[in-house]
């Protein structure tokens, strides 16, 4: 089992996010990303990339504007966003938000032709950009903490 250190993850990336992708997932048309604003940092936007997806605050809180819509998240809330909805995030305290947003078709699962192509390693209209990061060590159970794929 693979365990993904998001925080981690997303503090080694230029804009504060890590997406998991439906290739590490094993999970078809779904992705999970997390991500973290620094203190007084304003002007995230969110789109999600494929169908709908919730976005839980995990730490903190959060301005959202979501179209003519504008409300306060506070750690451990939940909201749903619509496909190609922007959202625009600010943290206006003096410690870090972050939030995690699942997004995807619902219903979708892994089938066995995608399970094949994730096999054979062939692309399942993942970026070409991210990859899948490799474990340090060959074990059954394993942490993940840097993208070994990005240079």
């Amino acid at each position: 089992m693979k365990i993904y250190r998001l925080s981690q993850l997303a503090a080694d990336t230029p804009g504060g996010e890590y997406r998991l992708g439906s290739n590490e997932l094993k999970m078809e048309e779904f992705t999970l990303l997390y991500g973290a604003l620094r203190p007084h940092e304003a002007g995230r936007k969110i789109i999600p990339s494929s169908g709908a997806g919730v976005v839980c605050v995990i730490k903190g809180s959060i301005n959202v504007k979501c179209g003519r819509t504008s409300f306060s998240a506070i750690s451990g809330s939940a909201f749903p966003i619509n496909n190609g909805q922007e959202c625009v995030f600010d943290n206006v305290y003096d410690t870090e938000a972050a939030y995690i947003i699942a997004n995807g078709k619902a219903g979708a699962s892994v089938t066995a032709d995608a399970a094949e192509k994730a096999a054979a390693g062939q692309p399942e209209n993942e970026p070409a950009a991210i990859k899948e990061p490799q474990a340090i060590r060959d074990e059954s159970e394993y942490i993940i903490t840097k993208d070994e794929a990005i240079s």
